[in-house]
């Protein structure tokens, strides 16, 4: 018989902004689905006292009644415990997720929602409703024309079988009962089967001989069968089986199969002991279903999981050693402002605030691992930052590559991320050394300035619409053996090489890293002639970083700060580099104390400087309380984490945000920028 076109289901969609509700109605509309709106939690239970939905997209942070609280008294209800839910939220955290999940959340969708990813999970929940829908009614179709035939076969019987086209009919209601089941069993993707208890003879329907890889038509023992199973799952399986064949317990088992020439698949069957005559067991009577993507999507989570740890564990100690590093870059760099400091341990110092900055760099590497970094620009000298990186370049090359280095000082500054710089680098380099193969060769590193000009442009891989000028250039040459035409224009594809099975982004990376600064990468190659990639940057001023350190430095000040930080060395370093710049400095060591001092002297306070995460009384709460007792005062939140972050936390009304770690004149410019001329005057002016 005809299938009828499935009906429409119903998504219940609850959030309190009626701007996300339009966001989620537009991503969705192209499911076909009714979609309900909701626009607070009460509204939501009372649309579930009318209607099943096939899923809720539930928003966690709801005034009245959260998320939270709406998925719990959804639960509570017969009617509506089984329905999915996906909460919304625009914060990645632990606790969050654990509330939800035990609260049976079946997904989490991070803000801003990514439309295709929205559209993929609401849809498997669409297609799951209708299947139980199908499903319901096939099985009610089914029950209720088994009892018509038996009804019908009785009365026959009764009259002995008087009419045969009668029979025929019921012979006929019959088949038809079959085929539903038959369509409904395919809609679910289950696979039957059977084995005798007595000959282990096993019957399977083709969707099974699929499953396990054999052919279309094929019929096998048990034995057969269980060598199927991957080794490691199949001593489990064969016991569950024959507990269910002697009957001892029911088939219940979760197992990997190896079809020939294919991936394991993981297969879920369940089963149980059939009897002629409802006193000896006759036939094990089961189905299986694949449920490769479900434990896929299982591991998937459970590594996610994994790395959220991981992150918030590497973000804990990035945010530790920033205060740390805060402290020593903060004393450095009080001291290299003394004048009669000696040449020789000028040098020590400038070696320590090097170091220290390149241990910050260390940091903002772990944030960003956790999730919780940024895109940090820097002023860079190329020439002199390629030479650092040296080391590190030779330990990676191997023996038979030479490296060669022709680096122009002097260059302007480029405004880059140091550590993406040294990731395209340390590409480029590690490409050309493979092209260079094992009987020897060279790869040089060449900086110097470009003039790029309109015939340029068509030529560049990346970035043909920058504009013509000077640029700060970065070659990277090798004498390897070349690339065709053909490779040249798959070799910034993710994943690709000529060596063996992709390894990674490789040189996609590379592209990106230059997109992402503003810059421009030209390829030149041929077959037996090597390989050169030019890399452009913009170049910034022409300024000598010492020159700005020492321009900074000279910034005085003549106003009351209040610094609160639960970090002692955080505070001490602030309080003399500050007191040396002229400013009067109040202390305290978490937010509590903080608002404490500030209601005490709150008109005469210029700037407040204040850290994130404390004690007692956090930075924001501490914001709060401060603003509602002086409207508008300055304040400067300072952190390790990341700028937008600490931002969007603190809301409305913060005067500036200050990265740690930082030196003293960092800080003083800070200031600076805060408050303005009237608080703040140029030494000698």
């Amino acid at each position: 018989m005809a299938l009828q076109s499935s009906p429409k289901v119903k998504i219940l969609l609850v959030d309190d902004s009626a701007e996300n509700l339009v966001a989620l109605e537009a991503v969705l509309e192209s499911l076909g689905q009714d979609l309900v709106k909701a626009k607070s939690g009460f509204e939501a239970l009372r649309h579930l006292l009318d209607d099943d939905f096939a899923a809720i997209i539930l928003d966690v942070k709801m005034p009245e009644m959260d998320g939270f609280e709406t998925a719990s008294l959804i639960r509570s209800r017969k009617r509506s415990q089984h329905t999915p839910i996906l909460f919304l939220t625009g914060f990645r955290n632990e606790e969050h997720l654990f509330r939800g999940y035990d609260l049976g959340a079946v997904d989490f969708l991070f803000k801003p929602i990514v439309a295709e990813v929205l559209q993929s999970k609401v849809s498997v929940f669409v297609e799951l409703s209708k299947n139980a829908d199908l499903l319901r009614t096939q099985a009610e179709e089914i029950r209720t024309l088994n009892i018509d035939l038996e009804r019908k076969v009785n009365e026959r019987t009764a009259e002995l079988i008087a009419d045969i086209a009668e029979r025929k009919r019921a012979e006929q209601a019959l088949r038809e009962s079959e085929q539903r089941l038959r369509v409904a069993i395919e809609a679910a993707d289950l696979a039957l089967w059977s084995i005798e208890v007595s000959s282990q003879a096993v019957s399977a329907s083709p969707r099974l001989n699929q499953m396990f890889g054999f052919p279309e038509e094929a019929s096998s023992d048990m034995e057969v069968l269980l060598n199927r199973i991957m080794p490691e799952d199949r001593d489990r399986a064969a016991r569950q089986l024959l507990a269910s064949l002697d009957g001892s317990a029911e088939f219940d088992c979760e197992f990997r199969v190896m079809p020939p020439g294919q991936n394991p698949r993981w297969i879920a069957s369940r089963g149980r002991l059939l009897s002629e005559d409802h006193e000896s067991p006759a036939r094990l009577v089961a189905v299986s279903q694949d449920i490769t993507g479900r434990r896929v999507a299982e591991e998937v989570v459970r590594h996610k999981q994994k790395l959220e740890s991981m992150g918030l564990l590497a973000g804990g100690i990035a945010h530790d050693f920033n205060n740390l590093l805060t402290g020593i870059l903060g004393h450095s760099s009080l001291v290299l402002e003394d004048d009669k400091l000696s040449t020789e341990n000028r040098e020590c110092l400038e070696n320590v605030v090097l170091a220290a900055e390149s241990a910050a760099q260390l940091t903002r590497q772990m944030l960003a691992y956790s999730g919780r970094g940024r895109f940090v620009v820097e002023s860079v000298a190329l020439s002199r930052r390629v030479r650092e990186l040296l080391p590190l370049l030779q330990a990676t090359l191997p023996k038979h590559v030479e490296l060669d280095l022709d680096l122009v000082e002097n260059l302007p500054h480029i405004e880059v991320d140091t550590a993406q710089l040294q990731q395209l680098v340390m590409n480029l380099v590690t490409n050309g050394a493979e092209a260079v193969g094992p009987h020897g060769g060279f790869v040089k590193l060449t900086t110097r300035l470009a003039e790029v000009g309109e015939a340029f442009l068509p030529d560049a891989i990346e970035g043909r619409e920058i504009a013509p000028g000077t640029y700060v250039m970065l070659e990277v040459r090798d004498n390897g053996h070349g690339m065709d035409p053909a490779t040249q224009s798959r070799i910034f594809d993710p994943f690709f090489t000529t060596k063996f099975t992709g390894r990674g982004l490789g040189l996609a990376a590379v592209l990106g890293i230059v997109r992402g600064h503003k810059g421009a990468i030209q390829l030149r190659s041929r077959p037996g002639e090597g390989t050169v990639f030019n890399v452009y940057f913009p170049p910034s001023e022409w300024l000598d970083h010492k020159q700005h350190e020492a321009a900074s430095s000279a910034v005085q000040g003549n106003g009351l700060v209040l610094i609160v930080d639960d970090e002692e060395t955080i505070r001490r370093t602030a309080k003399l580099s500050l007191e040396r710049h002229g400013f009067t400095v109040l202390l305290a060591r978490n937010g509590m104390e903080g608002v404490d001092l500030f209601r005490a002297s709150a008109e005469r306070v210029s700037v407040v400087l204040l850290d994130m995460a404390m004690p007692v009384m956090s930075g924001e709460q501490a914001f709060r309380k401060m603003v509602a007792i002086r409207p508008g005062i300055p304040v400067v939140a300072s952190s390790g984490f990341d700028e937008q972050e600490t931002l969007a936390r603190f809301g409305e009304g913060l005067a500036g945000f200050l990265q740690k770690p930082y030196t003293a004149a960092q800080l003083a410019r800070k200031l600076k920028e805060v408050t303005g001329a009237s608080a703040i005057r140029t030494a000698g002016k």
